[in-house]
Protein backbone atom coordinates (compact mmCIF):
# COMPACT_ATOMS: atom_id res chain seq x y z
CA UNK A 1 0.00 0.00 0.00
CA UNK A 2 2.93 2.35 0.55
CA UNK A 3 3.67 2.37 -3.18
CA UNK A 4 0.09 3.05 -4.25
CA UNK A 5 -0.58 6.37 -6.00
CA UNK A 6 -3.81 7.87 -7.25
CA UNK A 7 -4.01 8.25 -11.03
CA UNK A 8 -6.50 11.00 -11.77
CA UNK A 9 -5.61 11.38 -15.44
CA UNK A 10 -8.54 9.21 -16.58
CA UNK A 11 -11.21 10.56 -14.23
CA UNK A 12 -13.98 12.99 -15.15
CA UNK A 13 -14.98 15.94 -13.09
CA UNK A 14 -18.51 15.76 -11.72
CA UNK A 15 -19.88 18.49 -13.99
CA UNK A 16 -18.75 16.73 -17.16
CA UNK A 17 -19.98 13.35 -15.90
CA UNK A 18 -23.40 14.87 -15.13
CA UNK A 19 -23.61 16.44 -18.61
CA UNK A 20 -22.76 13.12 -20.29
CA UNK A 21 -25.39 11.23 -18.31
CA UNK A 22 -27.95 13.95 -19.07
CA UNK A 23 -27.13 13.84 -22.80
CA UNK A 24 -27.45 10.04 -22.89
CA UNK A 25 -30.80 10.00 -21.09
CA UNK A 26 -33.92 9.68 -23.30
CA UNK A 27 -34.76 13.19 -24.42
CA UNK A 28 -31.14 14.32 -23.98
CA UNK A 29 -29.01 15.95 -26.67
CA UNK A 30 -27.58 12.63 -27.91
CA UNK A 31 -30.86 10.72 -27.76
CA UNK A 32 -33.05 12.57 -30.26
CA UNK A 33 -35.73 10.36 -31.73
CA UNK A 34 -35.93 8.10 -28.70
CA UNK A 35 -38.97 7.87 -26.53
CA UNK A 36 -38.81 8.75 -22.89
CA UNK A 37 -41.08 5.84 -22.10
CA UNK A 38 -39.94 4.10 -18.94
CA UNK A 39 -39.90 0.39 -18.35
CA UNK A 40 -42.71 0.83 -15.82
CA UNK A 41 -44.89 2.15 -18.64
CA UNK A 42 -44.10 -0.82 -20.88
CA UNK A 43 -44.20 -3.75 -18.45
CA UNK A 44 -47.69 -4.76 -17.26
CA UNK A 45 -48.47 -4.07 -13.60
CA UNK A 46 -48.90 -7.76 -12.70
CA UNK A 47 -45.43 -8.56 -14.09
CA UNK A 48 -43.94 -5.62 -12.17
CA UNK A 49 -45.53 -6.85 -8.95
CA UNK A 50 -44.32 -10.42 -9.48
CA UNK A 51 -40.83 -9.17 -10.26
CA UNK A 52 -40.82 -7.03 -7.12
CA UNK A 53 -41.89 -10.01 -5.00
CA UNK A 54 -39.12 -12.16 -6.46
CA UNK A 55 -36.55 -9.37 -5.92
CA UNK A 56 -37.56 -8.95 -2.27
CA UNK A 57 -37.28 -12.69 -1.63
CA UNK A 58 -33.97 -12.98 -3.47
CA UNK A 59 -32.58 -9.96 -1.63
CA UNK A 60 -33.39 -11.58 1.70
CA UNK A 61 -31.67 -14.83 0.71
CA UNK A 62 -28.63 -12.94 -0.56
CA UNK A 63 -28.52 -10.84 2.61
CA UNK A 64 -28.22 -14.04 4.66
CA UNK A 65 -25.59 -15.38 2.27
CA UNK A 66 -23.35 -12.31 2.16
CA UNK A 67 -23.65 -11.57 5.88
CA UNK A 68 -22.15 -15.01 6.60
CA UNK A 69 -18.75 -14.02 5.21
CA UNK A 70 -16.19 -14.43 6.53
CA UNK A 71 -17.51 -17.44 8.43
CA UNK A 72 -16.52 -17.36 12.08
CA UNK A 73 -17.67 -20.83 13.14
CA UNK A 74 -18.64 -24.24 11.77
CA UNK A 75 -22.30 -23.27 12.25
CA UNK A 76 -21.86 -20.27 9.96
CA UNK A 77 -20.08 -22.46 7.41
CA UNK A 78 -23.05 -24.84 7.45
CA UNK A 79 -25.37 -21.86 7.04
CA UNK A 80 -23.44 -20.81 3.93
CA UNK A 81 -23.98 -24.27 2.40
CA UNK A 82 -27.70 -24.26 3.26
CA UNK A 83 -28.33 -20.74 1.98
CA UNK A 84 -26.42 -21.48 -1.23
CA UNK A 85 -28.59 -24.54 -1.85
CA UNK A 86 -31.69 -22.47 -1.14
CA UNK A 87 -30.58 -19.77 -3.58
CA UNK A 88 -30.08 -22.40 -6.29
CA UNK A 89 -33.55 -23.86 -5.65
CA UNK A 90 -34.95 -20.32 -5.73
CA UNK A 91 -33.33 -19.76 -9.12
CA UNK A 92 -34.85 -22.97 -10.46
CA UNK A 93 -38.34 -22.46 -9.06
CA UNK A 94 -38.83 -18.69 -9.09
CA UNK A 95 -36.35 -16.85 -11.31
CA UNK A 96 -36.40 -19.36 -14.17
CA UNK A 97 -40.20 -19.59 -14.03
CA UNK A 98 -40.45 -15.80 -14.14
CA UNK A 99 -37.97 -15.64 -17.02
CA UNK A 100 -40.00 -18.19 -18.95
CA UNK A 101 -43.22 -16.31 -18.25
CA UNK A 102 -41.91 -12.97 -19.52
CA UNK A 103 -40.37 -14.59 -22.58
CA UNK A 104 -43.89 -15.45 -23.74
CA UNK A 105 -45.27 -11.99 -22.94
CA UNK A 106 -43.34 -10.15 -25.68
CA UNK A 107 -40.97 -8.78 -23.06
CA UNK A 108 -37.91 -10.81 -24.05
CA UNK A 109 -35.98 -7.76 -25.24
CA UNK A 110 -35.92 -6.34 -21.72
CA UNK A 111 -34.15 -9.27 -20.00
CA UNK A 112 -36.20 -8.63 -16.87
CA UNK A 113 -34.63 -11.53 -14.98
CA UNK A 114 -31.08 -10.72 -16.09
CA UNK A 115 -30.11 -8.71 -13.03
CA UNK A 116 -31.49 -11.36 -10.69
CA UNK A 117 -29.44 -13.98 -12.51
CA UNK A 118 -26.35 -11.77 -12.24
CA UNK A 119 -26.87 -11.44 -8.48
CA UNK A 120 -27.15 -15.22 -8.10
CA UNK A 121 -24.16 -15.82 -10.38
CA UNK A 122 -22.04 -13.45 -8.29
CA UNK A 123 -23.03 -15.31 -5.12
CA UNK A 124 -22.15 -18.60 -6.86
CA UNK A 125 -18.70 -17.31 -7.77
CA UNK A 126 -18.11 -16.32 -4.13
CA UNK A 127 -19.42 -19.67 -2.89
CA UNK A 128 -17.24 -21.67 -5.28
CA UNK A 129 -14.16 -19.63 -4.37
CA UNK A 130 -14.90 -20.15 -0.68
CA UNK A 131 -15.43 -23.92 -1.11
CA UNK A 132 -12.15 -24.15 -3.02
CA UNK A 133 -10.32 -22.22 -0.29
CA UNK A 134 -11.86 -24.31 2.48
CA UNK A 135 -11.06 -27.60 0.73
CA UNK A 136 -7.47 -26.53 0.04
CA UNK A 137 -6.95 -25.81 3.74
CA UNK A 138 -8.37 -29.20 4.69
CA UNK A 139 -11.41 -27.88 6.56
CA UNK A 140 -15.00 -29.06 6.06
Amino acid sequence: MANWHVNTELTLNSGLAHKIVKDLTPGGALMHGTTAQTLSQIVPQNIQEEMQTIYVSLSELLRHFWSSFPPSSPLIEEKIHRVHETIERFRETQVNAFKEKVSTDLLTDFHLAGHMEDLIDTANVKYNQWVKTVSSTGRT
